[in-house]
């Protein structure tokens, strides 16, 4: 599984910035719960089927001890997509806590907009959008199979 490469407790920490602390474990553990199918959602609408797609790895760097980029480039049919992995050392092996495609940030676009999100809404809001987010990739991959 796709959420399985990925350290969704830091990506989950993140992108919620300073609300993150202010959530009690039982809210923290359902914002994480819902982030991990997004993160596996978001592939499948993604990625519905295997067309010869294939990523080629032209770079890897250190950032500190615990911290590693991978850098790649996904080739398809239809172009070339630079993306950037970052990793984080997480229990004896490294996982993805944020993809950079074409110089954006996956994680800075979510924390923008759930920070805003937060402040107006409040956790309602934000599990409300995170569910949304999941039924609507869900739509895509079905659309696009």
């Amino acid at each position: 599984m796709v959420a399985e490469h990925f350290d969704i407790e830091t990506l989950s920490r993140i992108a919620l910035g300073r609300h993150w602390r202010s959530l009690d474990t039982a809210e923290q553990k359902q914002v994480s719960t819902l982030m991990r199918k997004v993160v596996a959602s978001s592939y499948a609408s993604r990625f519905p089927l295997y067309q010869d797609e294939y990523f080629e790895v032209v770079a890897e760097s250190s950032v500190g001890s615990s911290r590693h980029t991978i850098k790649t480039v996904l080739h398809s049919n239809k172009k070339e997509v630079a993306m950037d992995y970052q990793l984080i050392h997480v229990a004896d092996r490294f996982l993805i806590y944020d993809i950079v495609a074409e110089g954006v940030s996956d994680l800075a676009l979510k924390r923008s907009m759930y920070s805003a999100l937060l402040s107006t809404e409040g956790l309602p809001g934000l599990l409300a959008l995170l569910e949304k987010t999941i039924s609507d990739n869900a739509s895509n991959a079905a659309i696009n199979p």
